[in-house]
């Protein structure tokens, strides 16, 4: 009987740390300096964040998560003006296909 305990409180507990690990990823992503388009390490940090980001999501079974209009608009208003407009050209084809943009194709 204290075995199962155990293993119940050691599975909740994981549970609990990834969610926090996601949840301050997607902050993080969301609630970042928006980034200036000649900040070439800057760029970078926001790529690796985001792929960062997507494998969590995707191992925790939450890609869902991100994949919403509200957390995604909060993301893209942190890239460069430039790489927003053609990220909208990307959305018009995509929805044009008859679905919604997500994650992986950000």
């Amino acid at each position: 009987m204290e075995k199962m305990v155990k293993q119940k409180l050691r599975s909740s507990w994981k549970s609990v740390s990834e969610k926090i690990t996601w949840c301050q990823m997607l902050e993080n992503l969301s609630e970042r300096p928006p980034t200036n388009l000649n900040d070439r390490e800057a760029l970078l940090d926001l790529v690796d964040d985001l792929e960062s980001c997507e494998l969590t999501l995707t191992v925790a079974g939450r890609l869902n998560q991100i994949d919403n209009e509200d957390k995604m608009l909060k993301i893209i208003r942190r890239v460069p003006l430039y790489l927003r407009s053609r990220w909208q050209k990307r959305v018009q084809k995509i929805r044009a296909d008859g679905r919604d943009p997500n994650l992986e194709d950000f």
